[in-house]
């Protein structure tokens, strides 16, 4: 590729030096009109002649690795995300039960992105001790009211 650009460098400074001797050459008369409109014909000709006589390539390759690449990161994206937002909205859930001097041993949620890249709780689990069975239905209407979804409430010996 190199000596490629090299040469036709070369190919350029030997036209533009060629066409400047000729130049001098003509007598001033009309005909140096029709000759100088031939220099830069000629001049023009020799810019673009390595195009199209050795057109360049391009590799498709690197594009189509580079979407692979791309999807990759969007899952790992996706995944961190998902772990984030599971993260924050068991927080949520256990200050909300707390607030209302409520407590849960264990909270677990399970969230999926759809294809319109929303958000959605596919699961939400809440373990509770089973001394707190008589608190279990207004556990699930406080969370159910506050996050929309209906909790699965479950509950564990000590």
């Amino acid at each position: 590729m190199m000596e490629t650009i090299q040469n036709w460098a070369m190919t350029v400074c030997v036209t533009m030096a060629g066409a400047a001797v000729f130049n001098m050459l003509l007598p001033g008369s009309g005909l140096k009109k029709m000759a100088m409109f031939t220099i830069n014909l000629f001049f023009i000709s020799s810019l673009i002649s390595p195009l199209i006589l050795h057109p360049p390539t391009f590799d498709f390759d690197i594009i189509t690795s580079d979407v692979t690449q791309n999807e990759e990161l969007s899952t790992v994206v996706d995944d961190q995300v998902i772990a984030l937002a599971e993260n924050n909205l068991n927080k949520e859930v256990g200050q909300i039960l707390a607030q209302n001097n409520l407590a849960a041993e264990k909270i677990e949620t399970t969230i999926h992105i759809e294809a319109d890249n929303s958000i959605s709780i596919t699961k939400l689990k809440i373990w509770i001790r089973r001394e707190q069975q008589s608190n279990q239905s207004a556990i699930a209407q406080l969370v159910s009211k506050e996050v929309g979804v209906q909790p699965e409430i479950v509950l564990t010996e000590e």
